[in-house]
């Protein structure tokens, strides 16, 4: 169980073989993701539930202004890693920016 802050999160990373298994239970946090198959974001609201595949890149933060609260499951959990990444959208936009 997570509890996220306005403003905070878990910063962009991905797992080489681990899924991770998220359920909404109270507030909202975004996942921003990319992988093989595209990227983008989900809004994890109460009761949604969201899969991320090994090898996908992502993030979650709580863009909101109350504390957000999901259950997180990693699967299998033997084999368990967490790899820092940057998210390459993030990247870019951070380049057109300093331009």
């Amino acid at each position: 169980m997570f509890q996220v802050k306005p403003g905070s999160g878990v910063p962009a990373h991905l797992h080489s073989r681990v899924f991770d298994l998220f359920v909404g239970i109270e507030g909202e946090i975004t996942i921003f993701y990319e992988g093989q198959h595209g990227s983008g974001s989900f809004l994890l609201a109460p009761g949604a539930f969201c899969a991320m595949p090994p090898g996908v890149r992502h993030e979650v933060r709580n863009t909101g202004s109350t504390d957000a609260v999901f259950y997180l499951v990693h699967a299998p959990q033997q084999g368990y890693d967490f790899i820092p990444v940057e998210l390459k959208s993030q990247a870019t936009d951070t380049a057109k920016a300093h331009r």
